[in-house]
């Protein structure tokens, strides 16, 4: 009988300690709550976004000088607490810079229509895509105080598989005669990660891996006021191997066309198109936002770099005892956003117009966090 009820009464003995074990691993998963956010962004300074694909024969209004396409699509879910979050990201971005005249061209040949006789268009434009997906790391912990002032950093790491890169640099003259033909040339050097040769081997299938850094501080400067950067890939290498990149020149004197109105022509065509190895780094994108609260007003100046780009912004924000509602207005592409938060729920819409298929900036916003209990 003792040596039956050994095992019991240690067993007893062991339970209190099982469940402070129990209650420290419950309190431990407790700290953690589910997020997801989402972010959609697409701008044109020369034609609307819906219609980007179109003929532009309706609402075409470049820029003189430079004009610039971006695009950004962002999505993660994932778990957080108080200082630090994992999950996994979805990202594409774009951005297209060209000159009026590159613009110009494509619109005529779009529509099918001639210029006057003599016209000649100087073009270039330079195409930057790429897409990734990977597992992002963020922690978050309280900085050296500087003048009486404890800024709030947060650093995150992503490793990123799956990459996708396209680079595509265009440089060249149209030159349209009196004898209603034109002529042109044209240099390109396109890096795809899509691309696969058709006329001869290839040493492998392309790929690549990668990793970026990003930095985020929070820094009061008093009671109402506050300064936040954030560097998003303020480092980052995607490493490609067997990238397929063609680099050719076109020359082309075009006599007449046929009966659907193409152009005929012969060209001299020119090129070459390894593989090779070679380091991509994401974009940078810097912002800077001085932040003003008072009562239940909070006021906010923020500039933005990104693709080359400065975005600012001015945004005014009240709370309520439901939540809060926000209007910001952007000037570089000057958008109206309006905004709404209920609890960890957050909202924002963002354009240039009311009528969506004429406007050259669309965004949207969304994010969700299930609060701790």
């Amino acid at each position: 009988m003792r040596h039956l009820l050994a095992p019991i009464l240690l067993s007893v003995a062991q339970l209190p300690q099982a469940a402070l074990a129990q209650s420290s691993v419950s309190s431990l998963l407790s700290d953690w709550r589910p997020y997801t956010a989402a972010q959609a962004w697409e701008v044109s300074d020369a034609v609307a976004v819906k219609k980007f694909d179109s003929d532009w024969s309706s609402g075409f209004s470049p820029k003189d000088g430079n004009n610039v396409s971006l695009m950004r699509l962002r999505a993660g879910i994932g778990m957080e607490n108080e200082h630090w979050s994992i999950g996994w990201e979805v990202r594409q971005e774009a951005s297209l810079d060209a000159n009026r005249d590159a613009l110009e061209a494509v619109r005529l040949y779009k529509q099918r229509i001639d210029p006057a006789p003599g016209t000649k268009f100087d073009a270039s434009a330079r195409l930057t895509s790429w897409s990734a997906q990977g597992m992002r790391v963020a922690h978050s912990f309280d900085g050296p105080t500087l003048a009486g002032n404890t800024p709030h950093l947060k650093i995150s790491g992503t490793l990123y598989t799956r990459p996708q890169l396209r680079e595509n640099v265009v440089s060249g003259s149209v030159l349209y005669t009196p004898t209603a033909s034109y002529s042109f040339n044209a240099a390109q050097t396109d890096a795809n990660s899509r691309y696969r040769y058709d006329n001869q081997p290839m040493r492998g299938e392309p790929n690549a891996s990668g990793t970026s850094l990003s930095l985020e501080m929070d820094l009061p400067l008093s009671q109402s006021l506050s300064l936040k950067l954030q560097f998003d890939d303020l480092w980052s290498r995607i490493r490609w191997s067997k990238l397929p990149v063609m680099q050719r020149t076109i020359n082309s004197n075009v006599t007449d066309r046929d009966s659907n109105g193409d152009v005929n022509f012969r060209p001299t065509l020119r090129g070459i198109a390894p593989q090779v190895d070679e380091n991509f780094a994401i974009p940078r994108s810097t912002v800077a936002m001085l932040s003003y609260r008072r009562n239940a007003w909070d006021a906010a100046a923020q500039v933005e770099r990104w693709a080359g780009v400065t975005i600012p912004t001015l945004s005014l924000g009240r709370h309520f005892s439901w939540g809060e509602i926000s209007t910001n207005v952007e000037t570089r592409f000057k958008t109206l956003g309006i905004g709404i938060r209920l609890g960890k729920f957050h909202l924002l819409v963002q354009s240039d117009s009311l009528h969506l298929n004429e406007a050259k900036a669309l965004g949207l916003q969304a994010s969700y966090c299930i609060a701790n209990q």
